[in-house]
């Protein structure tokens, strides 16, 4: 019985141990701001038009700040749920339209029905089109 007691304690305190040691933690890593990327669009027709505006830029840790002509708008991009986000997409629009502000690229969709946005810095951006 005396044996068994001694075994838990060793298995206990080797579990303790274990916990102690550093471990990996559950982050994201650092965003590689340097290299462009793309963004393309699938859509039933062709002949479509799209726009696409810069709205925030990115720092490397992941936080978005407000950019370019969308600076001066009074809105928030910590949305916590989907249909805030489309909120927030229709607002931009919105102001893109009333204030009549130049889009970064514009394109129509090939005879596949697809469009591609290439060479965009990191960042969230915002696209339109027809409906």
């Amino acid at each position: 019985m005396k044996r068994t007691m001694k075994w838990y304690r060793v298995l206990a305190c080797a579990v303790l141990a274990c916990l102690l040691l550093p471990a990996a933690a559950l982050a994201r890593g650092l965003i590689d701001i340097s290299k462009l990327g793309s963004l393309t669009i699938q859509y039933p027709c062709q002949d479509a038009d799209f726009q696409i505006y810069r709205v925030a830029e990115v720092s490397s840790y992941g936080e978005y700040t407000l950019t370019g002509n969308f600076k001066g708008y009074s809105v928030s991009l910590d949305q916590p749920d989907q249909a805030r986000w489309r909120a927030l997409a229709a607002t931009l629009e919105g102001y893109a339209a009333r204030d009549g502000l130049q889009a970064l690229a514009e394109g129509k969709t090939d005879a596949n029905g697809r469009m591609t946005f290439t060479g965009l810095e990191p960042g969230m951006y915002l696209v339109t089109g027809e409906k």
